[in-house]
């Protein structure tokens, strides 16, 4: 079953991705593979980057992701 996140008028479906983890303090990145925090070797893959305005507003987003993959 697909799991659809809203952000910014955009709908991105969870269930596609491998890994979900933070990202800068304003950052959500989303890895169809999986990710260790190193940028070197990724030129070949791509992430989703999802920007917000503050921490607060990313770590809100984090939350509602957490809850519709875990529910």
């Amino acid at each position: 079953m697909s799991k659809w996140f809203e952000h910014k008028g955009c709908y991105y479906n969870l269930s596609k991705y491998y890994q979900v983890c933070l990202g800068d303090e304003n950052e959500i990145l989303l890895a169809p593979f999986s990710f260790n925090g190193d940028w070197e070797d990724q030129e070949d893959h791509q992430l989703t980057i999802l920007l917000f305005v503050s921490k607060e507003e990313r770590d809100n987003a984090i939350s509602k992701i957490r809850d519709i993959l875990f529910s």
